[in-house]
């Protein structure tokens, strides 16, 4: 298939029935990434809560060895796209995100 003489993308993502709902839709993207962040090295400027798009980062309640309140990651249905921003804006680079 062609687009105005341009191949059209051969990628695109696949999809497949999940048991949680998300916005209506019982669907999840099979290559939902994860981050992992080093709390110890957290300041809890919240930079990374304010990129992040599906409102995944958070306070935690509970202190890191500092005595701060760091962020920590909530993803029960798998929303995370692994866009980076999180890790991109951090200022301590605490994040690290996988795919």
């Amino acid at each position: 298939m062609s687009l105005r003489g341009r191949e059209a993308p051969e990628a695109i993502p696949s999809f497949e029935i999940a048991s949680a709902t998300f916005g209506g839709l019982a669907m999840t993207n099979k290559s939902m990434a994860k981050i992992k962040i080093d709390k110890d090295k957290c300041k809890g400027c919240m930079l990374c809560a304010s990129v992040c798009a599906r409102g995944l980062i958070v306070r935690s309640k509970k202190l890191n060895k500092r005595g701060i309140h760091c962020v920590e990651f909530i993803d029960k249905r798998h929303a995370c796209t692994g866009c980076t921003m999180c890790a991109v804006i951090c200022p301590d680079m605490c994040i690290e995100v996988y795919k």
